[in-house]
């Protein structure tokens, strides 16, 4: 049949539509097979995926039948456990609602459109806690990922942490946290270890240059192993001095019950400070000790005091998790407690967490910090100090600010491929800049059936469960008489498992074991 110009281009069309569709589909596809693993969410998440899709993606998110929903709905919760921004948020639970505001002259001023059950459903999944091996600890906290595998090398560098005219005896306390996430045998089924025999990768060296030049080390690494000994050792940690380069001095601590695969643990080192003329620390493996092992651990807040810490002060530390970012000098656990510092002011040495960083070259740190600084970092990092091109991190003291002597500029990351660091912002942080626990709220008062009630009383039973700013909030607002008048009025559409829902939410029932008391009292 003869066809005309006009239908021609149709059909031209009509092709390349179908072959720009099929396109997108299978790149949805490939990218929703790299965020499969933990890894690739976060470095996506930094890349600023998350903002692309709700920006340029609107369509596919609110259309159900079109063909990329799946896909970019299964990549877009994946990314959202690890980070969501505000502004993300509030546009993804906006999306295809109509407001007074927007030119429609059908909408009707006094309407509110109802977020959509899908919506619900997915705020439900990217706020239920998946790794319960974490020990209650439901939100990760920023840290800094060293991977063996890749250069055989990653850590923290310190350069200069004692100031030269501070020359006294004292006691240096390094508490840290960080979680062992792979540590695994050739069998892949156990932790087999990590130290200066099989895996050196958790290590704490402490490296002092006289005025001689002579380079004394105090290191301590702790080891994961088959003996029957057990964290702490009945001797206590150990320390020897030696060349640096000597492996065979350092010290292991063998410790099989006290670590676990994926928990994060707080560790506290005691040492004694000679008298010094320059002092670096380094937190991991140098260069200079390479070594490729399946090892990959994570640092978190990591701080250095000059003064020694009893048990109780290394109890309290622990007990403010490794979310903590202060400096000790307000460290109590509720509000009716005294204020007291755990440490003066002039005894921390630093404090890095991974939340304070920039991007600097030597040359910039020459000019702001000194160059002596950036000498010594040079040399960790092979290039010289006048060097302006690479990028560098820097891990800011936090302690910088604090009264007291000269103090170190920070930690500097070295390695390339093996380290990187991540600030997890999970939804259950981001909602309360949203409007916290009243946004939840709405969604259970918004609810127009069975389905859509118990997905909103879902989504606020993840929400509390995993931020303790939003019980707070729950408590001082007294939300939870809100919640109550909700229920009343929509009693018709309440069911066992709303009611099951609600008492995980008072406390009463967690995980299907009931309690004999009632840990809320306001909520119950």
């Amino acid at each position: 049949p003869c066809l005309s110009d006009k239908d021609n281009q149709s059909i031209n069309w009509r092709h390349h539509t179908k072959s720009a569709v099929a396109l997108q589909v299978f790149i949805a596809d490939v990218i929703k097979s790299f965020v499969r693993s933990e890894r690739n969410q976060q470095i996506m998440c930094d890349s600023g995926l998350n903002e692309y899709i709700v920006r340029f993606c609107k369509e596919a998110l609110v259309d159900e039948q079109h063909p990329l929903h799946l896909s970019l709905q299964y990549i877009f919760e994946r990314l959202a456990v690890q980070a969501l921004m505000s502004k993300e948020l509030r546009n993804f639970l906006r999306l295809g609602l109509k407001f007074s505001n927007d030119n429609d002259s059908d909408t009707n001023a006094d309407f509110i459109p109802p977020v959509p059950l899908t919506r619900v459903k997915t705020l439900v999944s990217i706020t239920t806690p998946r790794d319960f091996r974490s020990q209650g600890l439901s939100t990760m906290p920023p840290f800094i990922e060293m991977d063996m595998s890749t250069e055989g090398f990653a850590c923290i560098f310190f350069p200069n942490i004692a100031p030269s005219h501070l020359q006294h005896q004292a006691m240096t306390q390094l508490p840290m946290h960080s979680p062992v996430i792979t540590g695994l045998s050739t069998s892949g089924t156990s932790i087999t270890g990590f130290g200066v025999g099989s895996y050196p990768g958790f290590q704490t060296n402490i490296i002092k240059s006289y005025g001689t030049g002579t380079q004394i080390e105090t290191s301590v690494s702790g080891g994961i192993g088959s003996g029957d000994r057990t964290f702490p050792s009945p001797s206590g940690l150990t320390f020897k001095n030696g060349n640096v380069y000597k492996d065979e001095l350092l010290t292991r601590v063998w410790c099989p019950t006290f670590i676990r695969e994926s928990q994060w643990h707080h560790v506290a080192v005691t040492t004694v400070r000679n008298q010094t003329s320059c002092f670096h620390a380094i937190v991991g493996t140098p260069p200079i000790w390479r070594n490729y092992s399946r090892l990959a651990w994570k640092q978190g807040v990591c701080h250095m005091m000059d003064d020694p810490l009893d048990a109780a002060a290394v109890a309290r530390v622990y007990m403010l998790g490794p979310h903590y970012l202060g400096s000790f000098q307000d460290v109590r656990m509720e509000d009716r407690e005294d204020i007291f510092p755990l440490v003066l002011e002039d005894k921390i040495a630093f404090s890095i967490n991974p939340k304070a960083y920039s991007y600097m070259t030597l040359n910039k740190i020459r000019k702001v910090y000194n160059r002596m600084d950036a000498k010594v970092i040079g040399k960790q990092l092979g290039i010289s100090s006048h060097e302006n091109a690479t990028p560098i991190i820097v891990l800011h003291n936090a302690a910088g600010h604090l009264n007291g002597p000269a103090r170190t500029l920070g930690g500097v990351l070295v390695g390339y491929l093996g380290i990187r660091k991540f600030n997890p912002s999970p939804v259950s942080m981001t909602i309360n800049t949203v409007g916290g626990c009243s946004v939840l709220l709405g969604l259970v008062a918004m609810s127009r059936d069975i389905e859509s009630l118990y997905a909103a009383v879902k989504a606020l039973t993840c929400i509390l469960r995993t931020s303790k700013i939003a019980r707070q909030e729950m408590n001082q607002r007294r939300f939870y008489q809100t919640l109550g008048m909700l229920y009343k009025r929509k009693k018709t559409l309440l069911n066992s498992h709303i009611l099951h829902l609600t008492f995980n939410l008072v406390g009463t029932v967690h995980s299907g074991h009931e309690s004999s008391t009632i840990p809320n009292i306001t909520a119950f």
